[in-house]
């Protein structure tokens, strides 16, 4: 319970609310010692606003990648599973996770065809946060290649670095959309589905694309969600990327309006710990 852990939890609750998800997650993350003060008010304030704006119970996994080290970054906030492992090297300090381009990742532990959650064959989504503008070209932020059929989700970077790419959703196709970010990945990044034949991709409040993806969706990849790359169909993490996540998510589908809102939370808890981008 906090108040075994806290000294200033009186001081806290005489100002605000506290939520119960909220302080579980924060035992779980390691506080005090991991977490400090700001960040324990900023997760505190986003399960507030996840669940006022309905969009708490749209999500299998959120991950705040707050704290300072693998066991903080690695517990994912809706629940106590799903937390996540990682492989290679990855940075973890207050400004979230880093991969290294090469070999750093993590696991999710997200199997979409057993989980079970929100996410599903014609509603579902990968977020995340990037705190870098340019990060590896033809790289992903969150992905998983099915193993036979090779179905997948993927978050990739074009190979240009101009563009957000969307792979799949839920087929075997590599790039089934695609939203020009002019070289700036920076901030609230989305893709996934709403429909058979529905992709969306989203890049901070002001870039969205609702479309078709390049084949239907056919069946839910088949093995975990991989962040800082991809999840490949031989079990390997490749797509290993250069960036700077402070922020995922996995769950269901959203429209333009649900995904402003979701983006703009994001934004602000990200600038009360002082890590808001662009």
């Amino acid at each position: 319970p906090r108040s075994t852990l806290f000294p200033y939890t009186t001081l806290f609750r005489s100002v605000f609310a506290w939520d119960l998800d909220a302080s579980n997650f924060l035992y779980r993350a390691g506080e005090p010692i991991a977490i400090t003060n700001a960040e324990a008010v900023a997760v505190n304030t986003l399960v507030h606003n996840a669940k006022s704006h309905l969009w708490w119970t749209n999500c299998d996994c959120i991950y705040p990648f707050v704290g300072t080290n693998a066991t903080a970054h690695s517990k994912n906030l809706k629940t106590n599973a799903f937390n996540i492992t990682f492989g290679g090297s990855v940075t973890h300090d207050a400004t979230g996770i880093t991969g290294d381009g090469s070999a750093g990742y993590g696991d999710t532990g997200f199997n979409p065809s057993t989980a079970g959650g929100i996410y599903s064959l014609n509603s579902c989504h990968v977020f995340a946060y990037s705190g870098t503008q340019v990060p590896t070209a033809s790289a992903g932020f969150l992905g998983v290649v099915g193993t036979s059929p090779y179905n997948r989700i993927g978050m990739l970077t074009s190979a240009d670095d101009t563009t957000l790419i969307l792979a799949g959703p839920n087929n075997g196709s590599g790039s089934g959309a695609a939203l020009g970010v002019s070289s700036d990945f920076r901030g609230p990044l989305i893709v996934g589905a709403t429909g058979s034949n529905t992709a969306f991709l989203g890049a901070r409040s002001s870039l969205w694309s609702a479309g078709a993806p390049a084949s239907s969706t056919s069946a839910l990849p088949n093995q975990s969600i991989a962040v800082l790359g991809q999840h490949a169909s031989d079990g390997s993490f490749g797509y290993n990327n250069l960036v700077n996540l402070r922020g995922a998510t996995i769950g269901g589908g959203m429209t333009q309006s649900q995904w402003n809102q979701f983006a703009a939370d994001w934004d602000a808890f990200n600038a009360t710990l002082g890590r808001k981008v662009p």
